[in-house]
């Protein structure tokens, strides 16, 4: 048996277009409350944790066939994958990836939030082959890139020139996991559809990147 690799650049077949999908980042915040109600925040995370759960549902038996398949075939917990965040997979508006050297000829994709000095700016590491369009001072890029779609990374025949502005629009998937290691579900019923069954609930949690 092959070693099980910790990440596979696979999409979760399932439940990514699923209705009622509650999560989003989540960031750790330490908060020390004075004897004068003043307060001290500390982050303690320099990135969000993002997390989705995908309440308890009814499937059909293809469908949930199709989750179980994939929840066996990553070991559970074990093997990340790829998941699209229907609230947060894109970046419509050119975001700047950096500033040409001469010699910098690779550029990691990133996304911006917020416009001032305390923006946030995320790493994406696994943008969605296809819908990467990559911009110098600009103007389009048609050809001398190339995209490492399991990093992010694009990479220039020629190194932009000094003080070159590169941007990009794109979008991306995020890595997760399986936060638990079993899925549990229940036969209903018979339906002119097939059978029907209830699923317990399935969260993932964000890879770090």
């Amino acid at each position: 048996m092959p070693a099980l690799p910790p990440f596979i650049e696979t999409v979760l077949p399932v439940l990514n277009n699923d209705f009622g999908t509650v999560g989003g980042p989540q960031w750790r915040t330490g908060i020390i409350e004075k004897r004068t109600g003043h307060e001290q925040r500390n982050i303690d995370l320099d990135d969000p944790r993002r997390e989705w759960s995908m309440g308890e549902r009814g499937m059909l038996e293809a469908d949930l066939d199709a989750l179980l398949e994939f929840h066996t075939m990553v070991r559970g917990a074990a093997i990340g994958f790829r998941f699209l965040d229907q609230a947060d997979h894109k970046a419509s508006t050119k975001q700047l990836l950096g500033f040409g050297t001469g010699a910098l000829a690779t550029f990691q994709l990133v996304k911006h939030y917020g416009e001032s000095a305390y923006e946030y700016v995320r790493p994406i590491t696994k943008p969605i082959a296809g819908t990467v369009a990559v911009y110098v001072d600009d103007v389009l890029q048609a050809s001398g890139w190339t995209l490492d779609a399991a990093t992010g990374i694009v990479t220039f025949a020629a190194a932009p020139a000094l003080d070159a502005v590169v941007k990009a629009t794109f979008q991306f998937h995020v890595p997760v996991r399986f936060k638990e290691d079993r899925i549990r579900h229940k036969f209903e019923m018979f339906t002119n559809d097939g059978k029907w069954f209830s699923v317990s609930p399935v969260t993932l949690i964000e890879l770090p990147q």
